[in-house]
Protein backbone atom coordinates (compact mmCIF):
# COMPACT_ATOMS: atom_id res chain seq x y z
CA UNK A 1 0.00 0.00 0.00
CA UNK A 2 1.20 3.51 -0.86
CA UNK A 3 0.20 6.40 1.41
CA UNK A 4 1.40 9.74 2.71
CA UNK A 5 3.65 9.35 5.70
CA UNK A 6 2.48 10.42 9.14
CA UNK A 7 4.45 11.31 12.24
CA UNK A 8 4.29 7.73 13.49
CA UNK A 9 6.45 6.82 10.48
CA UNK A 10 9.31 9.20 11.30
CA UNK A 11 11.69 6.58 12.71
CA UNK A 12 11.05 4.19 9.80
CA UNK A 13 11.47 6.93 7.18
CA UNK A 14 14.63 8.17 8.89
CA UNK A 15 16.10 4.66 8.68
CA UNK A 16 15.30 4.61 4.97
CA UNK A 17 17.06 7.95 4.46
CA UNK A 18 20.02 6.52 6.37
CA UNK A 19 19.98 3.40 4.16
CA UNK A 20 20.01 5.70 1.14
CA UNK A 21 22.86 7.99 2.17
CA UNK A 22 24.48 6.94 5.47
CA UNK A 23 23.48 10.00 7.47
CA UNK A 24 25.72 11.72 9.99
CA UNK A 25 24.37 12.72 13.39
CA UNK A 26 23.72 16.28 12.17
CA UNK A 27 22.09 15.05 8.96
CA UNK A 28 19.77 12.81 10.99
CA UNK A 29 18.78 15.75 13.17
CA UNK A 30 18.09 17.86 10.08
CA UNK A 31 16.01 15.12 8.45
CA UNK A 32 14.09 14.54 11.68
CA UNK A 33 13.21 18.23 11.88
CA UNK A 34 12.04 18.22 8.24
CA UNK A 35 9.83 15.20 8.90
CA UNK A 36 8.35 16.70 12.06
CA UNK A 37 7.66 19.91 10.12
CA UNK A 38 5.71 17.97 7.48
CA UNK A 39 8.09 17.09 4.65
CA UNK A 40 6.47 15.60 1.54
CA UNK A 41 7.00 11.83 1.63
CA UNK A 42 5.15 8.81 0.27
CA UNK A 43 5.69 5.47 2.00
CA UNK A 44 5.26 1.88 0.85
CA UNK A 45 3.74 -0.25 3.58
CA UNK A 46 3.63 -4.04 3.54
CA UNK A 47 2.07 -6.00 6.43
CA UNK A 48 2.08 -2.86 8.61
CA UNK A 49 5.81 -2.38 7.98
CA UNK A 50 7.18 0.67 6.13
CA UNK A 51 9.55 -0.85 3.59
CA UNK A 52 10.08 2.04 1.20
CA UNK A 53 9.68 5.77 0.76
CA UNK A 54 9.81 8.52 -1.86
CA UNK A 55 10.42 12.08 -0.72
CA UNK A 56 9.66 14.86 -3.16
CA UNK A 57 10.05 18.61 -3.34
CA UNK A 58 9.33 21.22 -5.98
CA UNK A 59 11.21 24.30 -7.11
CA UNK A 60 11.33 26.64 -10.10
CA UNK A 61 14.47 27.07 -12.20
CA UNK A 62 14.59 30.38 -14.07
CA UNK A 63 15.97 28.69 -17.21
CA UNK A 64 14.18 25.34 -17.10
CA UNK A 65 10.77 25.85 -15.45
CA UNK A 66 9.00 23.71 -12.86
CA UNK A 67 11.37 21.13 -11.38
CA UNK A 68 11.20 18.38 -8.77
CA UNK A 69 13.72 16.49 -6.70
CA UNK A 70 12.85 12.97 -5.61
CA UNK A 71 14.73 10.66 -3.25
CA UNK A 72 13.75 6.99 -3.16
CA UNK A 73 14.78 4.31 -0.70
CA UNK A 74 13.56 0.73 -0.28
CA UNK A 75 14.66 -1.96 2.13
CA UNK A 76 16.47 -4.86 0.54
CA UNK A 77 13.82 -7.56 0.43
CA UNK A 78 12.25 -9.76 -2.30
CA UNK A 79 9.66 -7.16 -3.39
CA UNK A 80 12.20 -4.33 -3.85
CA UNK A 81 11.32 -3.66 -7.49
CA UNK A 82 7.58 -3.85 -6.86
CA UNK A 83 7.86 -1.31 -4.04
CA UNK A 84 10.06 1.02 -6.10
CA UNK A 85 7.71 0.88 -9.08
CA UNK A 86 4.62 1.54 -6.96
CA UNK A 87 6.27 4.54 -5.32
CA UNK A 88 7.36 5.86 -8.73
CA UNK A 89 3.89 5.44 -10.21
CA UNK A 90 2.25 7.09 -7.18
CA UNK A 91 4.41 10.21 -7.32
CA UNK A 92 3.57 10.78 -11.01
CA UNK A 93 0.20 12.39 -10.31
CA UNK A 94 1.85 14.89 -7.96
CA UNK A 95 4.47 15.75 -10.59
CA UNK A 96 1.82 16.22 -13.26
CA UNK A 97 -0.26 18.39 -10.96
CA UNK A 98 2.70 20.74 -10.55
CA UNK A 99 3.43 20.59 -14.32
CA UNK A 100 6.98 19.44 -13.65
CA UNK A 101 9.23 19.37 -16.72
CA UNK A 102 12.51 18.34 -15.09
CA UNK A 103 13.23 15.77 -12.36
CA UNK A 104 16.49 15.17 -10.51
CA UNK A 105 17.41 12.32 -8.20
CA UNK A 106 20.50 10.91 -6.56
CA UNK A 107 21.65 7.75 -4.81
CA UNK A 108 24.72 6.19 -3.27
CA UNK A 109 26.60 4.51 -6.12
CA UNK A 110 27.12 1.36 -4.07
CA UNK A 111 23.33 0.80 -4.26
CA UNK A 112 23.48 -0.70 -7.76
CA UNK A 113 19.75 -1.45 -7.92
CA UNK A 114 18.94 2.25 -8.23
CA UNK A 115 21.23 2.65 -11.24
CA UNK A 116 19.27 -0.07 -13.01
CA UNK A 117 15.90 1.26 -11.83
CA UNK A 118 16.44 4.84 -13.01
CA UNK A 119 17.95 3.69 -16.29
CA UNK A 120 14.69 1.84 -16.94
CA UNK A 121 12.81 5.08 -16.20
CA UNK A 122 14.93 6.85 -18.86
CA UNK A 123 16.87 9.00 -16.38
CA UNK A 124 20.12 10.28 -17.86
CA UNK A 125 23.36 9.98 -15.90
CA UNK A 126 24.31 13.53 -14.97
CA UNK A 127 27.30 13.90 -12.66
CA UNK A 128 28.91 12.29 -9.62
CA UNK A 129 30.00 13.90 -6.37
CA UNK A 130 32.57 12.50 -4.01
CA UNK A 131 31.72 12.97 -0.34
CA UNK A 132 34.86 13.26 1.73
CA UNK A 133 35.46 13.03 5.48
CA UNK A 134 38.27 14.71 7.39
CA UNK A 135 40.67 12.39 9.20
CA UNK A 136 43.21 14.97 10.33
CA UNK A 137 43.51 17.33 13.27
CA UNK A 138 44.04 21.03 13.68
CA UNK A 139 45.96 22.71 10.84
CA UNK A 140 48.78 25.18 11.07
CA UNK A 141 47.40 28.68 11.54
CA UNK A 142 47.39 30.80 8.37
CA UNK A 143 47.95 34.54 8.06
CA UNK A 144 44.48 35.04 6.66
CA UNK A 145 41.92 36.93 8.70
CA UNK A 146 38.19 36.31 8.46
CA UNK A 147 34.80 37.67 9.41
CA UNK A 148 31.23 36.52 9.19
CA UNK A 149 29.13 37.58 6.21
CA UNK A 150 27.17 40.82 6.55
CA UNK A 151 24.26 42.03 4.43
CA UNK A 152 26.46 44.67 2.78
CA UNK A 153 28.74 41.88 1.47
CA UNK A 154 26.11 40.27 -0.77
CA UNK A 155 27.32 41.50 -4.16
CA UNK A 156 31.02 40.82 -3.65
CA UNK A 157 30.28 37.45 -2.03
CA UNK A 158 27.66 36.17 -4.47
CA UNK A 159 29.22 37.62 -7.64
CA UNK A 160 32.48 35.80 -6.93
CA UNK A 161 30.57 32.64 -6.00
CA UNK A 162 28.86 32.80 -9.39
CA UNK A 163 32.10 33.41 -11.27
CA UNK A 164 34.04 30.69 -9.45
CA UNK A 165 31.52 27.93 -10.03
CA UNK A 166 30.55 29.01 -13.57
CA UNK A 167 32.94 26.67 -15.41
CA UNK A 168 32.16 23.67 -13.20
CA UNK A 169 28.40 24.20 -13.57
CA UNK A 170 28.78 24.64 -17.34
CA UNK A 171 30.89 21.48 -17.73
CA UNK A 172 28.21 19.52 -15.85
CA UNK A 173 25.31 21.37 -17.53
CA UNK A 174 23.88 22.65 -14.24
CA UNK A 175 21.69 25.61 -15.10
CA UNK A 176 21.95 28.48 -14.54
CA UNK A 177 25.67 28.39 -15.16
CA UNK A 178 26.25 31.67 -13.30
CA UNK A 179 24.00 31.87 -10.26
CA UNK A 180 24.65 35.62 -9.81
CA UNK A 181 24.28 37.11 -13.28
CA UNK A 182 21.13 35.03 -13.88
CA UNK A 183 19.27 36.64 -10.97
CA UNK A 184 16.15 38.60 -11.87
CA UNK A 185 15.25 41.60 -9.69
CA UNK A 186 12.81 39.44 -7.75
CA UNK A 187 15.25 36.54 -7.35
CA UNK A 188 18.01 38.97 -6.33
CA UNK A 189 16.01 40.11 -3.31
CA UNK A 190 14.92 36.58 -2.37
CA UNK A 191 18.47 35.24 -2.67
CA UNK A 192 19.84 38.13 -0.64
CA UNK A 193 17.32 37.37 2.09
CA UNK A 194 18.14 33.64 2.01
CA UNK A 195 21.87 34.35 2.37
CA UNK A 196 21.14 36.72 5.24
CA UNK A 197 19.37 33.88 7.07
CA UNK A 198 22.51 31.70 6.99
CA UNK A 199 25.07 34.49 7.47
CA UNK A 200 26.39 33.01 10.72
CA UNK A 201 27.76 30.03 8.75
CA UNK A 202 29.48 32.06 5.99
CA UNK A 203 33.05 33.27 6.41
CA UNK A 204 34.86 35.84 4.26
CA UNK A 205 38.66 35.60 4.21
CA UNK A 206 41.16 38.42 3.77
CA UNK A 207 44.87 38.75 3.14
CA UNK A 208 45.47 42.10 4.75
CA UNK A 209 42.70 44.30 3.33
CA UNK A 210 42.27 42.12 0.23
CA UNK A 211 39.22 39.85 -0.01
CA UNK A 212 40.52 36.47 -1.24
CA UNK A 213 37.63 34.02 -0.87
CA UNK A 214 34.98 32.43 1.27
CA UNK A 215 33.60 29.23 2.73
CA UNK A 216 30.49 28.07 4.57
CA UNK A 217 30.63 25.77 7.60
CA UNK A 218 27.28 24.38 8.70
CA UNK A 219 26.66 21.30 10.85
CA UNK A 220 30.12 19.95 10.15
CA UNK A 221 29.85 20.40 6.38
CA UNK A 222 32.27 22.71 4.56
CA UNK A 223 30.61 24.05 1.44
CA UNK A 224 30.83 26.82 -1.18
CA UNK A 225 34.56 27.24 -0.68
CA UNK A 226 36.08 29.45 -3.34
CA UNK A 227 38.99 31.73 -4.18
CA UNK A 228 38.37 35.02 -5.99
CA UNK A 229 39.02 34.16 -9.69
CA UNK A 230 41.88 36.59 -10.31
CA UNK A 231 43.70 35.31 -7.21
CA UNK A 232 43.54 31.61 -8.02
CA UNK A 233 46.87 29.82 -8.31
CA UNK A 234 48.37 31.59 -5.26
CA UNK A 235 47.69 28.85 -2.68
CA UNK A 236 44.71 30.69 -1.24
CA UNK A 237 42.53 27.61 -1.70
CA UNK A 238 44.72 25.62 0.68
CA UNK A 239 44.92 28.50 3.16
CA UNK A 240 41.14 29.02 3.19
CA UNK A 241 40.56 25.29 3.66
CA UNK A 242 43.09 25.14 6.51
CA UNK A 243 41.43 28.10 8.23
CA UNK A 244 37.99 26.55 7.66
CA UNK A 245 39.15 23.23 9.10
CA UNK A 246 40.44 24.97 12.22
CA UNK A 247 37.08 26.68 12.66
CA UNK A 248 35.26 23.37 12.21
CA UNK A 249 37.59 21.47 14.58
CA UNK A 250 36.97 24.09 17.30
CA UNK A 251 33.24 23.36 17.09
CA UNK A 252 33.68 19.65 17.90
CA UNK A 253 31.38 18.31 15.16
CA UNK A 254 30.95 14.53 15.17
CA UNK A 255 32.58 14.60 11.76
CA UNK A 256 33.73 17.15 9.18
CA UNK A 257 32.74 16.51 5.59
CA UNK A 258 32.49 18.12 2.18
CA UNK A 259 31.24 17.22 -1.26
CA UNK A 260 33.13 17.78 -4.49
CA UNK A 261 32.33 17.07 -8.12
CA UNK A 262 34.15 13.97 -9.33
CA UNK A 263 35.38 15.95 -12.34
CA UNK A 264 37.17 18.47 -10.09
CA UNK A 265 40.35 16.44 -9.69
CA UNK A 266 42.46 19.42 -8.57
CA UNK A 267 40.16 20.04 -5.60
CA UNK A 268 39.97 16.32 -4.73
CA UNK A 269 43.77 16.08 -4.67
CA UNK A 270 44.01 19.21 -2.50
CA UNK A 271 41.52 17.84 0.02
CA UNK A 272 43.30 14.47 0.14
CA UNK A 273 46.60 16.22 0.83
CA UNK A 274 44.96 17.96 3.80
CA UNK A 275 43.65 14.74 5.35
CA UNK A 276 40.29 14.06 3.67
CA UNK A 277 39.21 10.63 2.47
CA UNK A 278 36.38 9.69 0.11
CA UNK A 279 33.69 7.79 1.98
CA UNK A 280 30.79 7.72 -0.49
CA UNK A 281 30.08 8.50 -4.13
CA UNK A 282 26.70 10.00 -5.02
CA UNK A 283 25.40 9.72 -8.57
CA UNK A 284 22.96 12.36 -9.82
CA UNK A 285 20.50 11.68 -12.62
CA UNK A 286 18.00 13.84 -14.48
CA UNK A 287 14.92 13.38 -16.58
CA UNK A 288 13.41 15.97 -18.91
CA UNK A 289 9.68 15.61 -19.46
CA UNK A 290 8.38 16.73 -22.88
CA UNK A 291 5.71 19.41 -22.72
CA UNK A 292 2.28 18.30 -23.96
Amino acid sequence: MIREYNKNDIDAVLKLFDLHNELSKNEKEERTKELKDGAKVLVYEDNSDVKGMCSYSFYKNSQIGNCAEIIMSVKEYPNFKQAANLLWESVQALLQQKEVVFIITNYNKKNNQWSEFFSEKQFEKWFVTQDMIYKGGKCEKTKLTFKNYEDKDFDIYYANLGDCFYQLRKENDIKPYNIYTSLSTERYEKTKKRIEEIKDYIYLFYDGEKFVGSSMIKDGVIDDLYVVPELQGNCYGRKIMEASLNLAVQRNFDKITLGVADSNKIAINLYKSLGFEIYRSIEFRRLSIPCN
